[in-house]
């Protein structure tokens, strides 16, 4: 996540190809973010607990992780020399 993974800067791209990988990027943090609530809805149901707790456990989790890949790519990469 973050640094090892930020493409190197490449301002000569075309603005549709900036666009569609920017969306693309996004699509992908949700799916992650869908897939660890997805996990936690499962185990949290298969513990037992609360139906209501369940859904709002996995819910949060889903929202930490695309908010931790957002920040993680925040992350100046390798490349950056302006740190």
């Amino acid at each position: 996540m973050g640094r090892h993974a930020t493409p190197a800067p490449d301002a000569a791209r075309p603005p549709r190809e900036r666009f569609v990988s920017r969306v693309v990027t996004w699509l992908e943090r949700i799916a992650l973010g869908a897939a660890a609530g997805a996990v936690t809805y499962g185990v949290l149901h298969w513990a037992g607990l609360d139906p209501t707790t369940t859904i709002w456990c996995a819910g949060i989790a889903a929202v930490v992780v695309v908010a931790a890949t957002w920040l993680a790519s925040t992350v100046p990469g390798h490349h950056d020399t302006s740190v």
